[in-house]
């Protein structure tokens, strides 16, 4: 009598298992395909090992036939989950065979299988497999240990393949490879000797559902709203073809205006438009023939990765493609919705040689403006750029602790009074072996890590400074803007910290100007919005910086104690067109509504001051009149203006 109730329990939890596959939506990517495709096998097999025993214990009626087929259709799937396991084991590491003797070596991890299966198919003559005894009970044959001699070559084979790439795994999905090997060696010995414990399958179904907790890790592989690849399933494909020397082709397309649409949309809106662009860059997959796998990196960028280093189609084809398709507005609740995508062509290894430099040049792709062709990162990449993003919170950690921070000030021009009455305060860094770092490489770093609190600090304490000097007090100005992050603003200490430096100084609160971005006020806050209005009721004024370039909720905004409002560079560089005109003159009309003034920032021609000029905005930003200078230097171009 032979007990089937260990793979009613294995039927069970594998079920599961593939429920949680497909409500979690885990069937792209080779690493996924493969492990369906071995638990659908597992099941298969203890569907037919359930079969099988129940016509041997005589619970469903049937004869040797049923017999016959239900048997050698457990031996046919039983056998090819070893081998599958290892194929697994090939896409989870990306160790697929490669080079000229490519198929003798598929030829020969297959060989023992095919060996196998041959046996089985001729056993209805030869009965050297198994055989129906007089009383058409299952016999073991004389070379049924065949079986469990190529299993166990398949599994040393197992073995070694995942101790030779004990480096591509950190410590919990090696041993969590091995116990899974180790459950199915301890059922397979004990099932040999007692072959009534059907307990084969019930150990195969534990070590599958730890293999998918610890080494396969849902949340880490799968993207939930989008269904498309995790930007960790990227990085750890990177990493593990930069440490074998394996060439990647990738096509990775950026929203450039992400941060827009971002503040615009709602949650759920977000999610139909990442499913759009995940289904768009899926379907042209299909157009090579090893495939290629699509993954969502995060903040308006995904890439697509060509399985074969030499895709038997133009991956420049399909970049050009996709950029065209991409560039079409999208429909959302009966509206188009445009996004300015920049598609990059990326030979890892050739163009880029890390990963670490990798992900920060993808990262970068998403803050430059819009292209109108194909990108290509041969052409693009700049190595230094991407050695100070891989050094970048050692260099600000130098930079605090040796005050290699400077303030420089950009004056702006009054129209109303005819001269420069007000400066912004810019930050720098300069650092020994980089030389001058762009504020768009630390700024974001610096939020990261939360060093732009310190840096915050340094601004303020040095615009203070300047203040309360007596050559400040002969430039004439009204008052220094100064630019607050997001993280300040959330910082419970912020409205202490400021008015301990104006005491320290001996400033009025009328002579800073706090600056804030239109992102930053998107969405209500309670400890942003708290430490504004304290600060208001301190006596200190805000302006409303990079207006335009977000999604600009008036009823947030006018429910702010701003002042000033500043027309952000991206609408100053097209207000030459006529239907951008309008929208200006629209916009100028309903700030003054609302008592505010007008900073209009990146004027850089006299046409665009005239035109700003007729338009009635208090003031002028921009390279017209000056660049932003190192302290002295404003200094001495305001007195030589006022001379």
């Amino acid at each position: 009598m032979k007990f089937y109730y260990l793979d009613f329990s294995a039927l069970l939890v594998m079920l599961i298992l593939l429920s949680v596959l497909f409500f979690k939506r885990m069937i792209r990517g080779d690493i996924n395909r493969y492990f369906l495709l071995l638990l659908c096998v597992s099941i298969a097999t203890t569907v037919a090992d359930v079969w099988a025993i129940m016509l041997d214990n005589g619970v469903i009626e049937g004869g040797e036939t049923a017999k016959y087929i239900a048997h050698s259709l457990y031996l046919f799937l039983h056998n090819a989950t070893t081998p599958l396991f290892i194929v697994y084991c090939t896409a989870l590491t990306d160790t697929w065979v490669v080079g000229k003797y490519r198929m003798i070596k598929k030829i020969l991890f297959w060989l023992p299988l095919v060996t196998i299966y041959v046996l089985l198919l001729f056993n209805g003559n030869s009965q050297k497999m198994f055989y129906l005894d007089a009383n058409g009970a299952y016999t073991r044959g004389p070379w049924f240990g065949m079986l469990y001699l190529i299993t166990g070559i398949y599994v040393v084979y197992g073995i070694g393949k995942v101790i030779r790439c004990w480096i591509y795994f950190d410590i919990g999905r090696w041993v969590a490879l091995f116990s899974g090997i180790g459950f199915m060696l301890i059922a397979t010995v004990i099932q040999f000797f007692h072959k009534e414990l059907r307990i084969e399958m019930f150990s195969g179904a534990l070590a599958l559902l730890f293999i998918l907790l610890m080494v396969h890790r849902p949340e880490e592989m799968i993207d939930n709203e989008t269904g498309l690849l995790t930007q960790t399933a990227f990085k750890n494909l990177m990493f593990r073809s930069e440490k074998r020397n394996k060439l990647k082709k990738i096509i990775v397309f950026s929203v450039t205006n992400y941060k827009k649409t971002h503040a615009k949309y709602r949650y759920e809106q977000e999610i139909v438009l990442g499913r759009g662009i995940a289904d768009i860059m899926t379907g042209y997959t299909e157009m090579f023939k090893e495939r290629a796998d699509v993954y969502h990196i995060g903040s308006g960028r995904f890439a697509m990765v060509a399985k074969a280093e030499e895709p038997s189609i133009n991956v420049v084809n399909v970049a050009r493609q996709l950029n065209e398709t991409l560039s079409k507005p999208f429909e959302l609740d009966n509206t188009e919705v445009y996004f300015e995508p920049n598609i990059c062509v990326i030979q890892f290894l050739k163009d880029i040689q890390d990963a670490n430099t990798l992900m920060h040049f993808i990262e970068d792709l998403g803050g430059t403006g819009k292209t109108d062709d194909v990108i290509f990162a041969r052409d693009t990449f700049k190595q230094e750029r991407y050695d100070i993003l891989t050094e970048i919170d050692d260099i600000l950690e130098d930079a605090i602790k040796n005050k290699k921070f400077k303030v420089y000030y950009q004056p702006i021009y009054s129209v109303e009074e005819g001269c420069f009455r007000t400066a912004e305060a810019l930050i720098r860094l300069y650092d020994d072996k980089y030389g001058f770092i762009p504020p768009d490489l630390f700024i974001p770093a610096a939020e990261r890590s939360g060093a732009i609190l310190e840096i915050g600090d340094i601004v303020l304490e040095q615009v203070c400074e300047f203040i309360s000097s007596e050559v400040y007090k002969k430039l004439g100005l009204h008052y220094i803007e100064v630019n607050l992050s997001v993280v300040q603003c959330m910082h419970e200490g912020m409205v202490g910290n400021i008015m301990e430096l104006f005491d320290k100084y001996h400033i009025r609160s009328t002579d800073i100007n706090l600056e804030i971005t239109e992102t930053a006020v998107s969405d209500g806050q309670e400890i942003m919005d708290r430490n504004i209005n304290d600060l208001f009721n301190e006596g200190i004024c805000f302006s409303l910086d990079d207006f335009g370039t977000g999604y600009s909720n008036m009823q947030r905004i006018a429910s702010l104690p701003l002042s000033i409002i500043k027309i952000d560079k991206t609408i100053v560089d097209d207000a030459g067109k006529l239907s951008m005109q309008i929208v200006i003159e629209n916009t100028v009309k309903m700030i003054k509504a609302l008592g505010m003034k007008i900073v209009v920032e990146g004027v850089e021609t006299e046409q665009q001051l005239n035109q700003f000029i007729s338009l009635r905005c208090d003031y002028i930003q921009g390279y017209y009149f000056s660049k932003p200078l190192p302290k002295d230097d404003f200094v001495t171009f305001l007195m030589d203006k006022a001379s």
